[in-house]
Parts: C-alpha cells; structure tokens; sequence
C-alpha cells in the first residue's frame, strides 16, 4: 500500500509519526498519558492505569519496566486523595462521586491482580454493593459490571430480571449487555451492531460527541469494543472500530486515553502470540525505515511531498500540521476572559522582589460542568503564596512554574 500527501501551502510546517505496530501506538499513547500534569483524582486513576498497561507490554516484549516506583507512588495518591467514607470525589477535600470511586476500585483491584497488594479500595467496594438497591438504573448498571469484573458474590439475577431493556438509553443497553456477556447469559450481538454509526472513512462509533466524557461517543465507542472483542461474530468490526479511534478528530482526554490503552492491549494480549513478527515495512519518500528509526518523526515544510509505503502487518501515520493565526479571535461562545496586572492591561514595569497581582475576570454565557482555568504565570514570577481556593466556585488549584491551574 502507497499513499501520498502533499501539505497545504498555508502551514508553517506538518510533522509525521509513525508507529510500526499496535504495540508501538499503545506505548506512544501511554507516553501521552504519563505525563500529564495534572493530578485530580481521576487523571491519577488513569495514569495509574496507563502504568500498568505499560508493565504488561513490558512483559510481553521481555524488557525490564522501569516505573514501578511510580505505580507505589500512584497508588499512594489514590489512598490519600480517599475521603472519611473510604470513597472518592474529584480532590480529596471534595465529596463523594460514586461514578468515580468505582472508576478508581476497578483501576485499583486491577493494580493487585498486577501484583501491588493493596487494600485502599475495599471499603469502598462494600459501600457500593451494600447500595445496589437504592441506586438507579444508570448507577446500578455500572456497579454490577464493576462487581463482575472483581467477582464479587452478588445476586446478579435478582438486578437483571428487573431490567426494562426497551426503556434503557444507548449507554444502559451497552452497559446491560456487556453484563450479560460477562455472567455467560444470553444476548444478541446485532443490537450492539444495530446501535452503532458508520463514519465517511469506514470507521464505526457508538453514541454522540456530547460534552459529557462519562457517557461521550469515545466512551461508549469503547464499551462496544470491550463487547465485541469478545465475540466471535463481533470481533469482525474491530477494524472498523479502530479506524474510529486511528482518527484524530475524537475527544482524546484522559479518561478516553486510559480507556483505549487497556482496551486494546487486553485484546493485543489476548490475540497475539509473543513469538509472532509484530511489524510492517515502511519506506518514506523511497527510504525504507530500519528498527531502530521507530517511533519515527519528521517535519516537513509547506507545499513538500510525502510519500509512504507499507507492508506486512499494521502501522500507524498520523500527520500533524500546524500554522501561525496572524490574527487570532476569541473563541466567546462559554465565556469571555480578561486579565489584569496590578490593576493594568497594558505594558507595566515592575521591580523584582515586589508584590504583583495578577487578576483574571471571566464571565459566563453558558453552563458547563468540570472547567479548568489556566492562568500562565509571567517569565520571572514567583508566588508569595500557593493558598486554596475557599470559596463555593473552586474545588481545588494546582500550582506549576509556568502557571496556576484552578478547577
């Protein structure tokens, strides 16, 4: 296979990636995930999970992992981000998200089964058995799956049978069914099928780009993927899945990231014999890329043309371009942001050593959930001080050299 692309003339320049096996995308994506700088709850739930993905990859290849000090210390944020009720919510001063503590018991009971004992999450897992009954249907539906997953003794039976299918909304469905498939019972494959969207570049997703990454399509594109691995008739649409996926245009959070490592090396594992030839051929522009020369990344100019051959088994390209906006316009539809500097928006001169304020103003059009503000901090500042947030606007600040972070 040969294709060709020529960058537009109007970009400063395009860089070219390419990754010469599944296992290599993967690493590159846990690269990207580990080191993310923030440290909420649930970006250190996904690290962590990144970690261990990257222990098993390391397994399998035979080469030594070298972040076990890292997983310990991930973990060790986990127990001490937990509130007084053994749960989680976003910090650890803030209160309980159920959604999140179980997304952190399963991250957790997968870190012990890697082999890091830990017990930080065991309470946690009792308080969600203990309230399947007064849960609704969206909550219970996760819980069952999580205490499937642990193989937790519960009366899955007793939940199921009081299950209206028809009446579940597209993430239910998935979630009911992947339930089933997991305690063995009966499903058709083909409502999964049935539920699903074909993209214009052949790939298939499930569910629509909402600004909710809990139930997104990149979530739901992920469960229907952990369903149809595991079918024998399903596991024909993978391809078209990871064609979805292989297309940069999804919303690549970290919860997204964190999902798609476990997912597709769980099946990488699964399907892949250690002793198999995991890689392809690849020429650029007629030179053919050696071992060594993977990850591979180049910059082309504008207006350069780049031709790329392959053969054997699947590689990734992903070409990247970038241009300078000249005159950049605010983007106002969620909020307008201005700031100051001792009081001024204009050029000001300060001395070193003397107290500045810097005042950020932001109005609101439109209601949104989860919003991080970052506030670049200037070459040559300090802080006097690194206080918390304590009003009911802030759940918490991260503080970094180059800039504060407010959640």
């Amino acid at each position: 296979t040969t294709i060709q692309y020529i960058t537009p003339k109007d970009i400063s320049r395009a860089t070219v990636y390419v990754h010469n096996s599944e296992v290599e995308q993967l690493q590159y994506e846990i690269e990207e995930l580990k080191h993310y700088s923030y440290g909420c709850t649930e970006q250190t739930t996904s690290k962590l999970r990144a970690m261990l993905a990257e222990k098993s990859i390391d397994a399998a290849l035979k080469i030594t992992f070298t972040g076990e000090k890292q997983v310990k210390q991930l973990i060790k944020r986990l127990n001490e981000l937990k509130n007084s009720k053994g749960t989680w919510g976003w910090w650890g001063n803030a209160g309980e998200d159920t959604w999140l503590t179980m997304y952190v018991i399963k991250t957790l009971n997968e870190a012990r089964l890697a082999g890091y004992s830990n017990n930080v999450y065991i309470r946690a897992a009792t308080k969600i058995e203990d309230e399947l009954r007064i849960m609704d249907i969206q909550t219970q539906l996760e819980a069952l799956n999580l205490l499937k997953d642990m193989d937790r003794k519960v009366p899955f039976d007793t939940f199921i049978n009081k299950v209206n299918y028809v009446n579940l909304d597209l993430n239910q469905k998935l979630l009911y069914i992947r339930l089933m498939q997991g305690l063995h019972k009966k499903y058709d494959i083909t409502d999964v099928v049935s539920l699903s969207s074909e993209r214009p570049n052949g790939g298939l997703s499930w569910g629509a780009n909402v600004y909710n990454y809990k139930y997104d399509e990149a979530a739901n594109t992920l469960l229907a993927f952990d369903i149809l691995r595991n079918d024998s008739l399903g596991r024909a649409l993978l391809p078209n899945i990871k064609t979805y996926f292989n297309d940069n245009s999804f919303t690549r959070h970290t919860l997204a990231r964190a999902g798609l490592i476990t997912l597709y090396l769980a099946d990488w594992s699964a399907h892949h014999s250690r002793n198999e030839n995991i890689f392809g051929a690849i020429s650029i522009n007629g030179s053919k890329l050696s071992s060594g020369d993977f990850p591979f990344k180049r910059v082309y100019k504008s207006n350069d043309t780049i031709n790329i051959s392959h053969q054997g088994n699947e590689s990734y390209v992903n070409i990247i371009t970038q241009k300078i906006e000249t005159k950049p316009q605010p983007d106002e539809t969620f909020f307008r942001i201005q700031s100051k500097i001792n009081q001024k928006v204009d050029t000001i001169i300060l001395k070193a050593g003397e107290l500045t304020t810097i005042e950020v103003n932001i109005e609101v059009f439109k209601t949104s959930e989860h919003v991080m503000v970052e506030v670049p901090l200037p070459a040559g500042f300090s802080y006097y001080a690194k206080p918390q947030g304590n009003n009911y606007v802030e759940t918490h600040r991260e503080y970094f050299n180059d800039k504060t972070s407010i959640f």
